[in-house]
């Protein structure tokens, strides 16, 4: 009878040295990576991704300069200046912190911040494969099987699709932490306690000495400090192992669960250390997560998004819509829309794909776990049976995949979770951990078939697994890789020319106040909700502060906030006062007719020409000195003093809002002298005005008493203004006589005018006809409309309007009245009418 020889260990060939195939495993990918995006000649310094409307991309690589620029990302000197901006309200960042180190250090060798990010995505590609391939080895399956899995992993379509992160798409520790997770299902480190005779103490004691233990428990560190997501899916596989081996018997000598115990513990202490800061912060600075008591919207995650973020299991096995087979492509688009029309939020194509192989091993795992009959055509025993190594990771890996499908599903387990814990929400990316684990069970598989397998058996296997990996490779790899762009190359070159010219006009340290202001986290309506176009010029610069970049509800974001609602003169005048040295307008979303009344403000304010970039969109304005300086306190409400250094100046000027020009002049006269006079708020309180004083028009407060709501408003019928005209109008004068601004139809307690109707002898028709003058009426008079000064009165100011008759609607009460005394009065919706405002007018129906 012939006698079967074991290939593995009778004949093995050169090409398998151990050194030699790390090599290979390192340098594969990488190389593959490298051709398949094109990247031989592109400059590394030049983004890959760098979006018109600039969203997340130009976010990571803020986050990334900032990182190489302070030592850390939380907090950026160059960012939201006057003061500093303090990144604390997304924790993405910092429970990416393995990756910020590597990058940190990998930054030492590089040129700049863009470059160190995409030189660190390419060497994922070894990285991912070294420890892909290591993980495999690990968990006891031969050098093939686990070569291919390292290539393989490396090279799914995510990494391409979602370049632009820093971490997610560098998810070395992933294939580590699934080792963790797999001895324990396997039961590498409960086993020992249940052999024979063996003692707890003493087995526990060679437990948790072991290298293995080490081993593990260093991969579990490692994990939690590489990303938040990953960290908590882990987290949950660690649960689902431990309760799989409890139920397995292990809860009959329940010191065998101590190793999971340990390892779960030391996931979430890593975890809660490393993002005590951003609890600290949160603690210390409760008004920038929950202003006047009540949390922040932005900031809150609901347990629904769960099922948004979540797949299905045709969306887990469609080809991706960016196929290289343009009919799989189609297929990919056809399906993706199916559950698009059933979603009210869209999310369009899924993160992670399981592909050609991904899905035919799904299917297979499946048909294990409900068709019996199948295992003996796959030569599996069966789980009654005693396994070997081999089999208990297979079935470990079959039983684990369907766990991680159950979490990643719409209504699945992570839907569950949500509820309890909704800061997890993108369980879409939990595939990403399936596609390792069918990927282990498929070489677990192969590696006892080829332990089993004649020579020429060995070889077939051998010759089949590589053309199904390089096929696989090619199914992965998505027809958009190449993501070099000359679009994006020749915007983000212009845009840094602008900022070295500009540069080259301020001194280090310059301020650069940025228009329009923007906030991420609110919907803006020049960069749109999570629009990161406010923040790009830091990209650029060396040394040089922007005035955009402040975290929300932070003190200098909301004095920030406060100086957009302004008109753009009184605007440029509160920046200069701080010390900023020039304005930047971005034009790419500024209208025409807007930069056209902003650039005539500023140049009344500049003492040189401006620049005025065509092909970056972008202008710049350096600001004269105003001869003072506006010191605030830390809260940004109030000013500390006033730096005056050139006191005969301030007679040209217009002061700040919360400067008293009629008490600093009063209080200079009686200071000789031409030396720099400073200014105290405690020692002259008289020179300030409150600014709680100044916001009360803003519609965020209640006006209380009403009568400090002074003014005077009056009106007038007008007849037709030309031929063209087709109705009367009516001319309204309003002159703001009261301490503060008047901001009309902004905030939650808004200011509009209203209308009462009344009969001609003054009894009154309708109270309150529910019409409100709003900017979408037909304009201002003078000035012109715009976005700044709309509805704007400043203290002391006053304007006209015209108002439409046909907008007050009035032709209902046409039946039994010919004519109508229309009776406009201000009012502040949600609390009071202000009866001393108002006016007037009689109106024929």
């Amino acid at each position: 009878m012939h006698k079967k020889t074991n290939v593995s260990s009778a004949y093995r060939p050169p090409i398998l040295n151990r050194y030699f195939l790390l090599i290979l495993v390192g340098i594969f990918p990488l190389l593959i990576g490298i051709s398949f995006m094109h990247l031989w000649h592109w400059d590394l310094s030049i983004p890959l991704v760098y979006l018109e409307k600039n969203g997340d991309e130009t976010w990571q690589l803020i986050l990334t300069k900032a990182l190489i620029d302070t030592g850390w990302v939380l907090n950026n000197p160059y960012l939201g200046a006057p003061d500093v901006a303090h990144w604390h309200n997304n924790a993405a960042a910092q429970a990416s912190a393995l990756h910020s180190v590597l990058m940190l250090g990998l930054s030492k060798l590089l040129h700049n911040s863009i470059e160190t990010q995409q030189v660190y995505f390419l060497l994922n590609f070894s990285l991912i494969s070294l420890t892909s391939f290591l993980s495999c080895k690990l968990l006891g399956l031969s050098r093939i099987p686990s070569f291919c899995i390292g290539i393989l992993f490396s090279l799914i379509g995510y990494r391409y699709n979602f370049i632009i992160y820093s971490f997610l798409v560098n998810y070395f520790t992933v294939p580590l932490a699934l080792v963790s997770v797999f001895w324990i299902m396997t039961g590498k480190f409960s086993k020992p306690f249940f052999i024979q005779g063996s003692l707890n103490k003493i087995v526990l004691k060679e437990v948790l000495s072991s290298a293995y233990f080490f081993l593990g428990l260093f991969f579990i560190v490692l994990i939690a400090i590489s990303d938040g997501y990953y960290a908590f899916f882990t987290l949950l596989l660690l649960a689902f192992a431990t309760v799989v081996r409890a139920l397995s018997g292990d809860i009959k000598k329940p010191v065998s669960l101590i190793v999971p115990t340990i390892y779960i513990a030391t996931l979430i202490t890593v975890a809660m250390v490393l993002t005590m800061p951003l609890g600290n912060y949160k603690n210390i600075h409760p008004e920038e997560f929950a202003p006047n008591g009540i949390k922040d919207p932005s900031l809150i995650k609901h347990p629904f998004e769960a099922e948004i973020y979540s797949v299905s299991l045709k969306l887990l096995l469609t080809p991706p819509p960016n196929h290289q087979i343009e009919s799989l492509a189609s297929l990919g688009k056809k399906i993706v829309q199916t559950s698009e029309d059933a979603r009210k939020f869209k999310i369009g194509a899924p993160n992670v794909v399981l592909g050609i192989l991904g899905s035919i091993l799904f299917a297979i795992a499946l048909c294990l776990l409900t068709v019996p009959s199948l295992r003996g055509v796959f030569n599996i025993k069966n789980l009654s049976q005693d396994l070997g190594p081999e089999e208990s990771l297979l079935w470990a890996s079959v039983t684990i995949s369907l766990f991680i499908f159950l979490c990643s599903i719409s209504g699945g387990i992570g839907t569950i979770v949500a509820l309890v814990y909704p800061t997890i929400r993108a369980y879409d990316r939990f595939p990403l951990f399936l596609i390792f684990v069918l990927y282990v069970g498929a070489g677990a598989a192969l590696t006892i078939s080829l332990k089993q397998a004649h020579a020429k058996r060995w070889w077939f296997l051998v010759c089949l697994t590589v053309l199904i990996t390089i096929s696989s490779i090619f199914d992965q790899m998505p027809n958009d890789a190449a993501k070099a762009s000359f679009e994006v190359r020749n915007r983000f070159l212009a845009e840094d020319k602008f900022v070295k010219s500009i540069e080259a006009k301020l001194l280090p340290g310059a301020m650069v106040y940025q228009y329009p202001y923007s906030q991420y986290l609110t919907n803006s309506d020049y960069y749109g909700w999570g629009g990161w176009g406010h923040v790009r010029l830091y990209l650029h610069s060396a040394e040089l502060r922007w005035s955009n970049g402040a975290s929300k509800n932070s003190p200098v974001d909301i004095w920030h906030l406060h100086l957009s609602q302004m008109p753009i003169g009184a605007l440029i005048t509160e920046v200069q006062s701080v010390g900023f040295n020039a304005v930047v307008v971005d034009r790419r979303v500024v209208s025409i007719a807007e930069y056209q009344l902003v650039r005539a403000e500023l140049l009344k304010h500049s003492s040189d020409a401006p620049i005025e970039d065509e092909e970056s969109k972008l202008s710049f304005f350096k600001l004269s000195n105003p001869g003072y300086r506006l010191v605030y306190e830390d809260s940004y409400k109030e000013p500390e003093k006033l730096v005056i250094s050139d006191r005969y100046n301030l007679e040209k000027l217009k002061l700040p809002q919360l400067i008293n020009p009629v008490a600093l002049n009063a209080l200079l006269i009686n200071k000789k002298g031409k030396g720099t006079v400073v200014v105290e708020r405690r020692m002259h309180p008289e020179v300030f005005f409150t600014s709680t004083n100044l916001y009360r028009g803003a519609g965020e407060n209640l006006i209380t008493p009403l009568s400090d709501m002074k003014g005077d408003v009056r009106c007038k019928k007008q007849s037709k203004v030309s031929s063209e005209a087709s109705d009367d109008t009516i001319l309204m004068n309003i002159s703001n006589n009261s301490d503060f601004d008047w901001k009309l139809n902004q905030g939650n307690f808004p200011i509009k005018i209203g209308v009462h109707l009344r009969n001609i002898d003054g009894t009154i028709i309708q109270w309150d006809s529910g019409w409100r003058f709003s900017d979408e009426s037909h304009g201002f008079v003078s000035p012109e409309l715009s976005r700044n000064d709309a509805m704007y009165i400043p203290r002391g100011a006053k304007k006209q309007f015209l108002i439409s008759i046909p907008q007050l609607n009035l032709k209902k009460f046409g039946a039994g009245h010919q004519n109508l005394i229309v009776d406009f009065r201000m009012v502040q919706d949600g609390h009071a009418w202000f009866e001393n405002l108002g006016c007037k007018v009689e109106v024929k129906l």
